[in-house]
């Protein structure tokens, strides 16, 4: 089990690895600065799986391949980024410091250097804060690398005593608000406080108070976006989707990345943006004059190529979750094909994986059935139809880079859970088809089912007689089994009741179909 901090501790208070750091309670109260080995083993995440899992029913091995997307594995950039954020939020502390003396003054003003009432001096100027652009093609795993990475920190710390004094505060270690589809700073402003409020539970009392319920200019509303970041000591603030800046006016962009490069140089704020390619040249244009902001150097994710060593690392790793009955052993046609589907996205990869598994699982094709090859990997290219033309321009040579920015979110172009439902859709349907008087315990039973399929290698009860047993058993002759309505069962009892009315089935009937419980003659059998 990971050993990851929760959300909201009190403060417990550490000697810093640092000396500059020493007598600020806000850098005290954070998590010690982990080792390597010990970084790895906590941005990893594996998943519970067990070579006996192959030998579940069909619909429950389908149903566990959406565990695979839980998988976590922390490539070289991920360990990092870890140390470029805990830098960052550290050295940001540095110049923000709640017990010195001269802290709320310098808050002071700042608010006014916002309002456009105080020219910056020297002394104002003065700024530990760094900043840190995070740039990567959809589906590299950037989003997911600082999500890991921020979890290693409790997001809010209960401050009430600092070294015998009196010292209440509520600190959030880190923020993160999402840039709004069109790029509008006022937007902006509302998903912050709009976090604000998520992350402190105060319903929407920031919301309300400081954007007064949305009709506040925003000259006023970036004032008190400073203010309460100092007040409860905003560590870092992510600012994710950066390219939809891209999409606003060009006056509400520049405007946008100058009060970000502000917060940074003059007010000692940290930020991180992070977003696509598209947003590249608009952030570089931005941030070339800025003294700080690339004090942590662009981090830039791109997909791994063939010859990658952390593409065999990674493979090798995901390779062990197969679900299919026959294990492949991993070799380099397998390599070659996973990435030739996928070109080196590691969310595509693992999709492919998925994927192939499911059609292993359910074709009719022999030389594909229950075992992962070529063959199998290259048939899951109709299920990735929408992404095939950027897809496409990669494999071209020279490869078409710039065709993956045009993609936002890869999420659009595959929806996994959504194969694994059709899937067991399929499964209920073939059951059916394949022997419609007695369901094979290969049939699922929620939330897709059609009847009752409670079985295990292990019950001690007998099993069901088929009709023609029980037509031998009485001497009468066995009737065929005439063909009934196929009802795919979706949801919960309700909806399961609600469907089977809807079909002129009963609600004992539909309830059996759906596998929510068993026939009377289940419990007349002896043990």
């Amino acid at each position: 089990m990971k050993e990851l901090p929760p959300l909201v501790q009190f403060a417990e208070y550490r000697e810093p690895d640092c000396r500059t750091h020493k007598g600020n309670p806000f850098i005290e109260a954070l998590f010690p600065r982990l080792d390597f080995p010990e970084l790895s083993r906590l941005l990893k995440n594996d998943i519970d799986y067990q070579p006996e899992d192959r030998l579940r029913p069909t619909y429950l091995r389908l149903l566990d391949l959406q565990e695979i997307l839980l998988w976590r594995w922390p490539f070289s950039f991920s360990i990092s980024l870890y140390y470029s954020l805990d830098n960052i939020i550290r050295t940001g502390y540095r110049g923000r410091n709640p017990v010195h003396i001269d802290y709320w003054n310098k808050v002071r003003n700042g608010r006014e250097i916002l309002a456009g009432t105080k020219i910056p001096s020297s002394q104002d100027s003065w700024s530990t804060a760094l900043g840190l652009a995070v740039v990567g093609d959809s589906g590299t795993g950037k989003s997911c690398a600082i999500r890991s990475c921020l979890s290693l920190y409790p997001q809010l710390i209960i401050h009430t005593n600092y070294e015998g004094q009196e010292f209440n505060r509520h600190q959030i270690s880190y923020l993160v608000v999402e840039c709004p589809p069109k790029g509008a700073m006022i937007a902006l402003c509302h998903n912050f406080f709009r976090q604000v409020d998520k992350v402190l539970g105060t319903g929407d009392y920031y919301f309300k108070t400081y954007t007064r319920n949305g009709q506040a200019r925003l000259e006023e509303m970036i004032g008190k976006m400073y203010t309460v970041s100092q007040v409860h000591g905003i560590g870092l603030l992510i600012i994710e989707e950066v390219q939809n800046l891209t999409a606003a006016k060009a006056n509400d962009a520049e405007g946008m990345l100058n009060y970000f490069v502000q917060l940074v140089n003059d007010l000692c704020l940290p930020i991180v943006v992070v977003g696509t390619p598209k947003a590249f040249q608009i952030l570089r244009s931005a941030f070339r004059n800025a003294r700080r902001f690339s004090g942590q150097g662009d981090l830039e994710i791109t997909r791994m190529m063939l010859n990658d060593p952390e593409l065999d690392l990674f493979l090798n790793q995901m390779w062990r979750y197969q679900y299919v009955r026959n294990i492949t052993p991993f070799n380099v046609d397998l390599k070659k094909a996973i990435h030739y589907e996928s070109q080196g996205i590691a969310d595509l990869m693992v999709k492919v994986f998925i994927l192939a598994q499911i059609r292993a699982m359910l074709t009719e094709d022999e030389s594909m059935q229950e075992v992962i090859t070529v063959h199998t990997i290259a048939s899951v290219r109709d299920s990735l139809a929408l992404l095939q033309p950027m897809l496409d321009a990669l494999r071209a040579d020279p490869p078409n880079s710039s065709a993956l920015s045009q993609y936002d979110d890869l999420r659009e172009g595959i929806d996994i859970k959504a194969h694994i439902q059709e899937a067991l859709r399929k499964l209920s349907t073939l059951t059916i088809e394949t022997n419609p008087s007695q369901v094979s315990s290969e049939a699922p039973v929620h939330p897709t089912d059609v009847t009752s399929t409670k079985t295990s290698s292990s019950s001690k009860r007998k099993p069901k007689q088929s009709t023609n047993q029980q037509a031998n058993n009485t001497g009468e002759k066995a009737k065929p089994s005439s063909s009934r309505k196929i009802i795919v069962y979706e949801g919960g009892i309700i909806d399961v009741i609600s469907q089977g009315k809807a079909n002129q089935v009963t609600p004992y009937e539909s309830l059996l179909r759906a596998g929510y419980i068993e026939g009377f003659d289940y419990y007349l059998q002896p043990e």
